[in-house]
């Protein structure tokens, strides 16, 4: 059986059999991966505590028939959120990349900017500089995974939500990648403005519904 080593984000973790779990990571040299991790479930789990969700892994990986293996795990860094709202802007991070990454295929500029703004959502406060760094996140992901908007998209964007000039603006610098030196201005409601037309922009794209941008609501 052959191993190999990597850095990676952990995105998620869901249960398998019995105390196995299934961890979606993003690697920095293969993209995005599954891996599953023998009775993970368990209190006595040596691996466990290095692969939880927002936290950066070096993982020996083992390749197996059906599923890679985690042989060996060495925790760099985690990154806790303690305001609801940092948690939900990094749950909607981890969903993009999942949804709009394709697994095997690793691009080191997205695991640098998903890096970045998990250590960004970290510090205390600044819940909308936190949004609108996460909308960037979101565009430019968008833009290195070839979703960008296109003459293809162009009839669907004219059906989608008005944006105010200040938000469609500032919409305009994120898709082009532009400095934005509104940002300190924006305002609450044009954020919210950005963050429905994301959504329905991603929806649209994905042809599924974006669970964690939701939970925006309560934060």
């Amino acid at each position: 059986m052959s191993t190999f080593k990597t850095e990676a984000i952990v995105l998620a973790k869901r249960s398998f059999i019995e105390d196995d779990r299934i961890y979606t990571v993003y690697s920095k040299s293969c993209g995005q991966l599954e891996v599953m991790v023998k009775a993970a479930a368990r209190s006595t789990s040596k691996l466990a505590g290095h692969l939880e969700p927002f936290s950066v892994t070096q993982l020996m990986i083992a390749r197996g028939r059906n599923l890679e293996k985690v042989a060996g795990a060495n925790l760099v860094a985690a990154y806790h959120y303690g305001d609801w709202g940092s948690y939900t802007l990094a749950s909607f991070a981890s969903e993009v990349v999942i949804k709009l990454t394709k697994p095997g295929l690793a691009d080191k500029r997205i695991y640098e900017i998903l890096l970045k703004l998990l250590s960004f959502l970290a510090r205390e406060g600044m819940l909308d500089l936190k949004r609108l760094a996460t909308l960037r996140f979101t565009w430019l992901v968008l833009q290195f995974s070839g979703y960008q908007p296109n003459s293809n998209t162009s009839a669907f964007i004219r059906n989608l939500p008005q944006l105010s000039a200040t938000a469609g603006e500032f919409l305009t610098r994120l898709i082009a990648s532009q400095p934005v030196t509104i940002a300190s201005k924006i305002s609450k409601a044009a954020i919210q403005e950005i963050e429905n037309y994301t959504k329905h922009y991603l929806e649209y794209i994905l042809e599924s519904e974006i669970k964690s941008l939701k939970l925006l609501a309560y934060a």
